[in-house]
């Protein structure tokens, strides 16, 4: 399972230097940093609003993979977007407001 081994995330996303404070993270990071804490202890529902936005293309896939993970072992996800097209993979239901 991609979410069995969260210190492989801090090398996936290159979180490599501890030493670095928050503030002195890109935008995407910074998001990326919100999108994992989410997943700390294995949480049975996940409210994520705007997730991919500021993120990589690279690093957007990495957060796919561990919501499939997560989707695939029960975990309920509720995400707002204006990047619906991602998301057509990992769910199996969706409402779309307009």
């Amino acid at each position: 399972m991609f979410h069995a081994n969260k210190d492989q995330w801090l090398a996936d996303f290159k979180f490599t230097d501890n030493h670095n404070h928050l503030d002195t993270y890109s935008t995407g990071m910074k998001k990326i940093v919100g999108f994992l804490s989410a997943f700390v202890n294995d949480p049975a529902y996940v409210i994520l609003n705007e997730p991919f936005e500021g993120v990589d293309e690279d690093n957007t896939g990495l957060m796919l993979q561990i919501i499939r993970s997560y989707h695939a072992t029960g975990t309920t996800f509720l995400i707002s977007t204006h990047r619906p097209d991602l998301l057509q993979s990992v769910t199996s239901e969706r409402i779309v407001l307009g």
